[in-house]
């Protein structure tokens, strides 16, 4: 289950309300620790999600779904096998807490600057925090269709996230590399596109040919 977390942790600050995104975003991540790299089709419409997961990790290939109703705190693990479909319960109260995946403490120095870039079609602004262990390089834009208040609460909680808050920078980081004191990358995500459009609210709703799994996903 901690490689499955690792894989849809993201990492974004709540501030003003804006009005609600519904489009698809196309994302990449990367982990070393699990050597797997993994491309996201990910769906939103007012306050659910479908995280669609295409993962390698060494010499194995994994898709899978993660289905969230934000309002109801709901979330499912969706996966096949052979001609099984089966949705696992993942209880709420595992993404509503804080994270500490980046092992980021708060006094971390913030170094901002004027550098920037087009990243998934928006202007972006490089950051870098800077640790005794590790270094994140990041793309924050505060330009998006997507905004912070579009997203699962549950993407909010890391310490990456409460330092870029008490730093007041506002916006969708659309790229980060977290790296080593080797400059060797650890883990990393890359916003590819953001198209805001109008979906079908059924492929949010639980599938029915899919079967619940007795107990919940567990970490």
């Amino acid at each position: 289950m901690k490689h499955f977390l690792s894989s849809i942790i993201l990492f974004f600050i709540p501030f003003v309300i804006f009005a609600q995104f519904e489009g698809i975003v196309q994302m990449k991540t990367f982990h070393k620790a699990n050597q797997e790299d993994a491309t996201v089709e990910w769906k939103i419409k007012d306050g659910r999600h479908l995280m669609s997961f295409k993962s390698k990790s060494g010499a194995y290939n994994l898709n899978y779904d993660l289905l969230v109703h934000e309002k109801e705190k709901k979330v499912w693990l969706l996966g096949e096998r052979g001609s099984e479909k089966a949705a696992y319960p993942i209880p709420y109260e595992q993404f509503d807490k804080k994270n500490n995946d980046f092992d980021l403490p708060l006094n971390s120095v913030v170094k901002k600057s004027d550098q920037k870039s087009k990243i998934a079609g928006y202007e972006a602004r490089f950051i870098t925090i800077v640790s005794l262990d590790v270094i994140m390089e990041c793309w924050v834009s505060d330009k998006t269709d997507l905004t912070l208040n579009d997203l699962p609460a549950f993407m909010t909680n890391s310490d990456l996230v409460s330092i870029l808050r008490i730093q007041g920078i506002k916006g969708v980081p659309l790229q980060f590399e977290l790296k080593d004191a080797a400059g060797e990358i650890l883990s990393a995500q890359y916003f590819e596109k953001i198209q805001p459009g109008t979906l079908n609210a059924k492929n949010f709703d639980f599938p029915k040919d899919y079967t619940i799994n007795p107990g919940p996903a567990k970490k």
